[in-house]
């Protein structure tokens, strides 16, 4: 294997003829990428210092003990040796707990709360399932009987009226009978504005509690804004109900999902939240209960990738951040850097050994192409392994990973096609078959361009007119999106004889070996709308994505950082097709058999 690699080198450095400079060049443009490569990735992930809140511990947590092949919605539930040893890592952080059933394993909860010096706020939940209601309520009312020494205070219903499944009345019915059958306070836990809404609840409660949640504010606020919106929502209703006690049942901020106007999810910003939040309710003396204690995943099936991720600890139980200690975003960003780097170089490599003879600057442009393409592919890969949960989910997340490698790998075949020196053979010298430069393979990344493009136009339609729970689709489309303008812009300055912006940005020239220019002629251009007619996918596809792009835009507003940046990726993938009839309308009626640009 090594004579044959070392003949292979010998090859192609006697048939390119690179000189020492040339070598030079190759070597510096793959660490120039490299570091850029870097940088990128360890911007995001400046350590960061989060003061621990005063007190050491939490008042209360959200308690959900549902492991990852656990949820309510496949009736499979935590056993009491799994909640025990939830509790057993909780109890370091927290004074108590707050339940939302009083089934589906919950029933556990106080008996080992006990056990460990916990204190538990215990919930029923209530539904339009009359059934389970009655269930729920009935076990509520013998555990707060049981255990009057652990259970200090009990919720009936969850956010009901939110859902919309259950009317005040019917709310109200459920908490004079558990009133009338347990001594401790009774409540109903809601959005702070229901309560507003629907004060009458307020006669039949022992304490209001109301849901803070800025992440979910329709008046969009940042982290560091969240405690004045907080503050804000907590003084209407204490001036509301002046004579109820009030508890912040949910107050917390996810660690994944999509951004909301200023509202970014993240590890940072929940370990600030909460700091800041504490730090608040210690100054104004806020009874509180933070959401939550573990990562749910099964909940992003209702509420989408934020749903699943509110915990201070992840789904495998493993604490997410440390108080008063750097905190790191994604503290695995490292080894992510240097599997692109080394995929990168393997693929460099490779090229040089095992491809077409090519110069020092297509060698160059291949380190340059492929250290993007692969930093983008490793994204993906991260954010296809970390965030699925459901089958479905899993299959399309590494459906559109499948669909980015190959448009990758597409565009490293034309970025070797189009800087060879040498004719394109079936096979070199030593029989191995040169699949870089089959038309067969370019073909195929550009098919999985064109289906990765209307993708994004329909993931766009859904976040405007359905976005609340949907993230947006970057990590799959940072490699497409720079390969587009990377290969445009080296085709643009690899032009021997010149050639138009349109010539080399448009979108089958991208995988194609030449460039044709286009004769000069004194006939008039075709009209927009001929265009049209004549290249309705690409016309069509073009006015799609810019559309959704400002439709993104205008839904979301410029203040949601992430919604730009979408919006600018789909910009920037629409540039091939604008860029195809552009070139289109200035080819003439003399030539109808012009350019590469006749079918994308």
């Amino acid at each position: 294997m090594r004579v044959f690699v070392d003949r292979r080198l010998c090859r192609w450095v006697t048939d390119v003829k690179i000189s020492t400079s040339g070598a030079m060049l190759v070597i510096i443009s793959m660490i120039i990428a490299g570091f850029i490569n870097f940088v990128l990735w360890s911007i995001p992930n400046r350590s960061v210092f989060v003061e621990e809140p005063p007190g050491g511990k939490f008042k209360s947590v959200s308690f959900g003990p549902f492991r990852n092949n656990q949820s309510p919605l496949a009736l499979v539930y935590p056993t009491a040796e799994q909640i025990e040893e939830d509790i057993k890592i909780i109890r370091k952080q927290t004074d108590g707990v707050r339940t939302y059933t009083s089934l589906e394993g919950l029933e556990n909860v106080p008996a080992l709360a006990r056990k460990y010096g916990l204190k538990v706020i215990m919930g029923a939940w209530l539904s339009n399932i009359t059934t389970d209601n009655e269930r729920d309520v009935q076990s509520v009312i013998a555990l707060a009987n049981a255990y009057p020494d652990v259970i200090t205070r009990v919720i009936v219903g969850n956010e009901t009226l939110l859902r919309g499944e259950l009317k005040p009345q019917q709310i109200a019915t459920y908490l004079r009978r558990v009133r009338n059958a347990i001594r401790q306070p009774v409540s109903y836990a809601d959005v702070w504005e229901n309560w507003l809404k629907h004060p009458y609840l307020a006669g039949e409660v022992d304490f209001v509690t109301i849901h803070l949640l800025p992440y979910w504010e329709d008046a969009y606020s940042g982290v560091n804004q969240a405690t004045i919106s907080i503050l804000r929502a907590y003084r209407q209703i204490s001036d509301r109900f002046p004579d109820k006690p009030i508890l912040i049942g949910e107050a917390g901020w996810p660690t994944a999902g999509r951004t909301r106007g200023p509202a970014t999810p993240s590890r940072v910003n929940k370990a600030r939240f909460d700091s800041l939040f504490v730090r608040l309710a210690a100054d104004h003396g806020f009874d509180y209960n933070l959401i939550e204690a573990f990562d749910q995943k099964w909940k992003i099936k209702q509420e989408g990738t934020v749903g699943g991720r509110w915990g201070l600890y992840d789904a495998d139980r493993q604490p997410k951040f440390e108080f008063g200690t750097p905190i790191v975003e994604n503290p695995a960003w490292w080894k992510q850097f240097l599997l692109s780097f080394s995929l990168a170089a393997v693929v460099t490599a490779g090229v040089a050994v095992f491809g077409l003879p090519l110069p020092s600057t297509g060698l160059a442009a291949v380190a340059i192409l492929s250290q993007g393409l692969a930093a983008g592919w490793v994204l993906a890969l991260g954010r296809a392994l970390d965030l699925p949960y459901f089958l479905h989910d899993v299959f399309f997340a590494f459906f559109m990973l499948t669909l980015q490698t190959v448009a990758s790998a597409g565009m490293i075949a034309a970025t070797i096609s189009f800087w060879t020196t040498a004719p394109p053979p079936a096979r070199d010298a030593y029989g191995i078959i040169l699949v870089a430069d089959y038309p067969w393979f370019a073909r195929i990344g550009r098919l999985a361009m064109k289906v990765l493009l209307m993708i994004a136009v329909i993931w766009s339609a859904l976040l405007i007119f359905d976005g609340r729970y949907r993230d947006f689709p970057l990590p799959a489309y940072a490699a497409p999106a720079f390969g587009v303008l990377a290969l445009g812009v080296f085709r643009l300055l690899s032009c021997s004889s010149g050639c138009r912006l349109c010539e080399a940005f448009a979108f089958a020239g991208l995988f194609e070996r030449d460039i044709p220019s286009a004769p000069q002629t004194s006939a008039p251009a075709r009209s927009w709308l001929e265009v049209a007619k004549r290249r309705p996918l690409e016309s069509r596809l073009a006015l799609a994505l810019i559309a959704m792009a400002v439709g993104v835009i205008v839904r979301e507003g410029l203040v949601n950082t992430e919604a730009t940046l979408w919006s600018a990726t789909q910009v920037i993938l629409a540039l091939p097709l604008i860029a195809t009839v552009v070139c289109d309308r200035t080819e003439t009626a003399e030539n109808p058999d012009f350019s590469l640009y006749r079918q994308i």
